[in-house]
Order: C-alpha cells, then sequence, then structure tokens
C-alpha cells in the first residue's frame, strides 16, 4: 500500500507464482538435509536417538506442519523479499545488500538457544545459510527456491531430527544428543554448492516465463 506495488512483487517480477519452484527448493534442501543426516548417523549412530514421546510427535505434527510454512516464509519475505530490495537500491553490487540483510538475520538470531553452543560458529552458521538465501534469490531473480528451501530445513528438522537446545521446541522423531556447530558449517557448504549446481548449473527449479517488471 505504502510502496504502491503488488504483494507479488516481494517475491517474483512474473504476473503469478511458481508453486513448481518453490517445491523444488523444497525437494532439493529435504533431500540434501535427508543425506547429510544420514552421513553424520553413518559416522556416529551414538550421536542419535529416537524420541520416546510418540504421542507428542502426533500432536506436533500438524501444528509443525501448519505453522512452520508460515514462520519461514515471512521470514523470507522479510529478509530476501523487502530488505534485499530496498538494500539494492543503495547499491547494485551482488554482495553488499546480501552482506547487510545477512548480518541482520544474523542478529535476530542471536538469541537463539544454540548460541550457547558456540558464539562464532552459530554467528558463522546464520550468517552464512542467509547469505546463501539472498544469493539464491538474486541469481534466479525469485524468492521462490528460497522460501521452498527455507520451509525444507525447518519441517526436517522440527520432524525428524531435532535436539533439545533448539529454538524449535517440538518433538521430532529422532534426537541429534549434542549440538556440533562446526559439523553443520560443513554440511551448510556441501549443500550450497550442490543446490548451486542443481538450481543453475542443470537448471532444476528454473523459470522460463519472461518477467514483467513494474514501474517504480
Amino acid at each position: 500500500f505504502i510502496h504502491k506495488r503488488r504483494f507479488l512483487s516481494l517475491i517474483t517480477p512474473h504476473h503469478k507464482l511458481n508453486w513448481k519452484r518453490i517445491g523444488w527448493g523444497f525437494a532439493v534442501y529435504f533431500a540434501l538435509s535427508t543425506v547429510m543426516t544420514v552421513m553424520d548417523y553413518a559416522l556416529d549412530p551414538s550421536g542419535y536417538s529416537m524420541t520416546q514421546n510418540p504421542g507428542r510427535v502426533l500432536i506436533h505434527a500438524p501444528l509443525v506442519l501448519v505453522l512452520t510454512p508460515i514462520q519461514t516464509t515471512t521470514e523470507e519475505l522479510l529478509f530476501r523479499g523487502y530488505l534485499l530490495q530496498a538494500t539494492g537500491l543503495i547499491s547494485r553490487r551482488f554482495w553488499l545488500p546480501a552482506v547487510i540483510t545477512s548480518l541482520l538475520f544474523l542478529v535476530l538470531h542471536l538469541a537463539n538457544p544454540e548460541v550457547q553452543h558456540g558464539m562464532a560458529a552459530a554467528s558463522l552458521y546464520y550468517f552464512g545459510i542467509a547469505f546463501l538465501f539472498a544469493a539464491i534469490t538474486m541469481k534466479s531473480n525469485s524468492l521462490e527456491l528460497a522460501i521452498g528451501a527455507h520451509a525444507a530445513i525447518n519441517l526436517f528438522a522440527a520432524l525428524l531430527v531435532n535436539y533439545s537446545d533448539s529454538v524449535l521446541e517440538v518433538e521430532s522423531v529422532f534426537f541429534s544428543n549434542e549440538v556440533n556447530l562446526e559439523a553443520n558449517l560443513v554440511a551448510l557448504a556441501l549443500m550450497a554448492l550442490v543446490s548451486y549446481l542443481l538450481f543453475f548449473r542443470y537448471g532444476i527449479g528454473a523459470s522460463h516465463e519472461a518477467p514483467v517488471y513494474e514501474e517504480a
């Protein structure tokens, strides 16, 4: 209303939302999260345990499935939608809007309980994942892949593999017995590399529509 723009322009320059791209973003990152967790389990099976409260999993799951995509999409609309476009007016250099919005994302996540396991590693992780989503958004000229990817990562943690000190205070099927932020950083780097190749080298989730740019 204030900027006299369509709400959809925060997500895409096209006339309609591309649900297939959101689906591809979700599928790729859910699959990558699964592969990284299986690899970690293979290296240290004792680091994981199954929930002792399956009833709570069933209670939490419907709420998680409804509320988590709302939460993650809201974050994407704010950070990689509104703020990324706003900082893009300051500089057209690729890295500056990504760095500014990633630092803001980092600061607002420093209150999460995971930070107690290592401020430096946690800060690098939050900055890294925010920068990754910003890069994907700018490279694809759309927020759709990032919306799907963010929902996949949080849903995977909330439903399948969580840990006791997680900011997501829900019962998942499995629990990681310790928080290894350094391992998370390595996993994030591998996920970033693989997803970049899939999205932009092999064209998975690519859009072939001609963008329709608005005035101002």
